[in-house]
């Protein structure tokens, strides 16, 4: 219930998830019989939550929230986080902004609101922070495409927009 400030659509016909003020997570699948519902991950985050995106192949969910910490979800066992990312300087950043999947869901990408920093994270094994990039401009938004061996992103905000190729 509450204020929507997030959709993100699954790999499967149907599936999606949305969040919000209210710190919860919905899991919504279409094709489910409705008597059943569908799922909720209960105070994924300490305060609203901002932004969701899918894993390439569906197992897993991001989010981000006004609070510093990003977190990867398996939609396959959801009672808790299989990984808590951390590290966006959190005196600098307000709140984690458009993270997204990068090199096939092996990566995670984010910017925090006013730092001009992108932040990689490693999604293979322990969370762990990769590596810290600075831009010109504050990014608000970013978005992945991977393709093979080529992995691109594009980042925009502030009326700026940047192509990278970040090393994955």
């Amino acid at each position: 219930s509450g204020v929507v400030k997030s959709v993100a659509f699954g790999a499967g016909e149907g599936e999606f998830a949305s969040a919000g003020n209210d710190r919860d997570i919905r899991l919504c699948d279409l094709r489910a019989d409705p008597n059943k519902g569908s799922g909720v991950i209960e105070g994924a985050h300490h305060s609203a939550i901002n932004g969701l995106q899918y894993s390439p192949d569906g197992t897993l969910l991001l989010s981000s929230s006004f609070d510093p910490i990003l977190r990867v979800h398996d939609l396959r066992n959801p009672a808790a986080p299989l990984l808590d990312l951390q590290g966006h300087l959190a005196g600098r950043a307000k709140s984690i902004q458009g993270p997204v999947f990068a090199a096939g869901g092996r990566r995670v990408v984010a910017t925090g609101e006013r730092t001009g920093l992108l932040t990689i994270y490693d999604c293979t094994g322990s969370g762990a922070l990769v590596s810290h990039g600075s831009m010109d401009f504050n990014p608000s938004k970013l978005c992945s495409v991977d393709g093979g061996d080529l992995t691109f992103m594009a980042a925009a905000g502030q009326g700026e927009l940047s192509l990278l190729k970040p090393s994955m």
